[in-house]
């Protein structure tokens, strides 16, 4: 069984935080739902583990630095 999580917070005057566990939905996936669950469009931080490691990742993770 895999369980994925995230945790959202709403920020007065900032915006909504998300924090992931573990981003295998995708990172992007993740915000949307937040964003749809809370209604709330502006997006202050997003922090967690994104999963970049891997053959797969390769040409991803040194953009992201």
């Amino acid at each position: 069984m895999l369980i994925l999580f995230s945790l959202y917070l709403v920020l007065k005057e900032r915006g909504l935080m998300v924090l992931t566990g573990c981003a295998h939905a995708g990172v992007i996936n993740t915000v949307d739902y937040a964003r749809h669950l809370t209604g709330i469009n502006r997006v202050y931080a997003v922090m967690g583990g994104f999963h970049l490691s891997g053959e797969p990742f390769q040409g991803a993770r040194e953009p992201t630095l």
